[in-house]
């Protein structure tokens, strides 16, 4: 089986418990249980081309966040981590 480095990539980003909302899962076209038997390497089926490009454009959108919306009325939990394409 191949391995993946997902969790591993997301707790040296300082990401214990990260988890991508409903709407960035159907962006990404993976199902809730496959992403977290992707994370978790328990995964019977090799990641597939899709699924590995899927996730690292769900990973390169964390770089994309507006810093500056951090302070104000936006910097609520819940816009940040929807902005994030994260839940917990």
């Amino acid at each position: 089986m191949i391995k993946t480095n997902l969790k591993k990539l997301l707790l040296r980003a300082g990401l214990e418990e990260a988890r991508p909302t409903e709407e960035a899962l159907e962006k990404m076209e993976i199902s809730r249980r496959r992403f977290t038997q992707l994370l978790e390497n328990t995964n019977k089926t090799p990641i597939n081309v899709h699924e590995l490009e899927s996730i690292k454009k769900w990973i390169s959108g964390f770089q994309m966040v507006d810093t500056d919306l951090l302070v104000g009325e936006i910097a609520e939990k819940s816009c940040l981590t929807e902005k994030l394409g994260l839940i917990k």
